[in-house]
């Protein structure tokens, strides 16, 4: 009786891949991070407040979520990232100065470095800086300080979006823009072996639309990266290539974007700043087909509800660590403090394909047996 359980369970699993893939992915409050996986904002805080000044948040490599804050001036603070505790102190600010925003957004190497960049509005005039800590109770160090010209923008607002990826000597960054001459791409920055600043250029993605990564932006697997401003500005398209397609989403208001790799499968991860009853709404995507994401889970916490209006629909989401099957997305949406969620994409599809064929084959061989 049991062989036969195990043997109707692998051709029902096998079955469901066939059919369009196991629908088994999901998303649960992250319940041990704050209220039932929601630290809330507060008018006038330091870290999380309610006046549009909260936009920028990292996940370390340490499982620490860094917010930055311009409440009163540069507030940049480390919560635990289990708890939802805000540490004591902030982190060491010294140096930081210039920018239409001193700080702005914030992203992490996978090395354990953090990375915050400020914001220009008046590209030939102001610079847009990049700071670097390897660790956060020293000074951090300037490693972009430049007016961009050598990326070929001018006129542009730069550093509404930043994603980090790598590690050492090959991290690299984009950040999206709202161009005044009408570009479409963003800014890509590299470090060279051996130096300790960043380069930038501009990637134009050609035939991406007008400011198609400036509220959202992330890099992809390979040398894919994807950006939106919301609707259909939005783009897939590969580092020093053009726009491959339009990234299509559920709903016009989706715009901060964040993608990892869990068993092999991209997905990406989203956050929706605006909607009657889906403002704050979280949702992730199967990118295994960028012209074509699908939909595989979406959760609000009930706890935000509606929440407060995002008048500069400004934010960030972060992958986690990704341990197994598993990883948490924390969704910052600016005013409404931070969400965590726990994705689960089990089962994993390599494993239910074994088990499902090996049912098959021992199906089979009873079958033949007899």
């Amino acid at each position: 009786m049991r062989r036969k359980n195990i043997a109707t369970l692998g051709v029902v699993a096998l079955s469901a891949l066939l059919a369009g893939g196991a629908q088994a992915q999901t998303l649960t409050n992250y319940t041990s991070f704050g209220n039932n996986g929601h630290l809330a904002s507060a008018a006038g805080d330091i870290t999380l407040d309610q006046g549009n000044l909260t936009r920028g948040m990292a996940v370390m490599s340490n499982g620490q979520v860094i917010v930055v804050n311009r409440q009163g001036g540069v507030n940049i603070r480390v919560i635990d990232g289990v708890t939802g505790t805000i540490q004591p102190g902030e982190v060491n600010d010294t140096g930081i100065t210039g920018g239409t925003f001193t700080v702005n957004m914030a992203g992490a190497s996978g090395d354990g470095k953090l990375y915050v960049a400020n914001l220009t509005t008046t590209a030939a005039s102001s610079a847009l800086k990049v700071y670097e800590w390897s660790d956060l109770s020293a000074a951090p160090t300037v490693v972009y300080n430049s007016t961009f010209t050598e990326a070929g923008i001018t006129g542009a607002r730069l550093g509404d979006t930043l994603d980090v990826r790598g590690s050492g000597n090959n991290i690299e960054m984009v950040l999206g823009l709202d161009s005044a001459t009408g570009g479409g791409g963003y800014l890509h920055l590299t470090r060279p072996s051996g130096s300790g600043s960043f380069g930038g250029t501009y990637q134009a993605a050609t035939g991406a639309p007008i400011d198609a990564h400036r509220l959202g932006i992330t890099f992809g697997s390979g040398s894919n990266v994807y950006g939106t401003q919301g609707g259909a500005v939005s783009s897939v398209s590969t580092i020093g290539g053009p726009r491959t397609s339009a990234l299509v989403l559920a709903d016009a208001n989706e715009r901060f974007l964040d993608s990892t790799i869990i068993n092999g499968v991209e997905y990406l991860a989203t956050l929706q700043t605006d909607g009657t009853g889906n403002r704050n709404r979280v949702r992730v995507y199967d990118m295994t087909n960028p012209a074509a994401p699908v939909l595989v889970a979406s959760g609000r916490n009930d706890l935000v509800g509606d929440g407060l209006a995002n008048v500069g629909a400004t934010g960030q989401i972060r992958w986690g660590a990704v341990n197994g099957s598993k990883a948490v997305i924390y969704a910052m949406n600016t005013n409404n403090g931070i969400q965590a969620y726990e994705f689960d994409a089990v089962p994993e599809p390599a494993t239910m394909t074994l088990l499902a064929l090996g049912a098959l084959a021992a199906r089979r061989r009873r079958k033949n047996s007899k």
